[in-house]
């Protein structure tokens, strides 16, 4: 199934899509060269599960109707179009790779649960944050939302725990909540979210 999830959301153009993988490399790579997209870029990658990520990344961007070819990065990793003032963002996570675009900068982090992330938990929440988690989605919706929110920030040298904060909300199946970027300036940002059996995702817009 490749394409499994789109959202057009009513903010700045922004929409974001979904893949979920569950073809193999040799199909993956097929998918990409009927799309004429340019594939030698997988040798960088040792793990074939990595290598089908990056490949779903770019038939998503391919999906969307943009020039794969204008895809650059910053030397901070944020990806962003030569030719075009759209922000762009990526995440990936087991078999599931997501992609927002917009005409603002944008944000997206999705996450497969873990419970290995309540053992590094303490290092980027803050205390009211940590005394409101009471699920492991709700940790993982915390660090998704801190995920997207550096990616949307996009500078690097960001502290999680004191200069991204999530304001208290409650959890359900679907839905919104706001988040803080404390460094030159204070930006509040509305965070929208998606929790599945699988995964928890998150994405933002400027």
């Amino acid at each position: 199934m490749p394409l499994s999830l789109t959202r057009n959301i009513n903010k700045h153009n922004a929409v974001l899509v979904l893949w979920t993988i569950t073809e193999s490399l040799s199909e993956m790579l097929a998918l990409a060269k009927a799309s004429t997209i340019d594939i030698s870029e997988t040798d960088k990658f040792k793990l074939e599960s990595r290598k089908k990520q990056f490949i779903a990344s770019r038939l998503l961007v391919n999906k969307l109707c943009l020039d794969v070819t204008k895809l650059k990065y910053t030397s901070n990793g944020k990806p962003y179009f030569s030719d075009s003032t759209k922000g762009i963002s990526f995440s990936h996570s087991g078999d599931y790779v997501a992609c927002i675009v917009a005409n603002v900068e944008v944000g997206v982090d999705i996450q497969v649960y873990n419970p290995k992330l309540e053992n590094i938990r303490i290092r980027f929440l803050s205390e009211h944050e940590n005394n409101e988690i009471d699920s492991l989605e709700k940790l993982h919706a915390y660090w998704c939302a801190k995920e997207a929110l550096f990616k949307l920030y996009a500078k690097g040298n960001v502290e999680f725990k004191t200069e991204l904060l999530i304001q208290s909300f409650d959890l359900s199946e679907r839905g919104s909540f706001y988040g803080k970027i404390l460094k030159e300036k204070s930006l509040d940002v509305e965070l929208f979210y998606e929790k599945t059996q699988d995964y928890m995702l998150v994405y933002c817009t400027e």
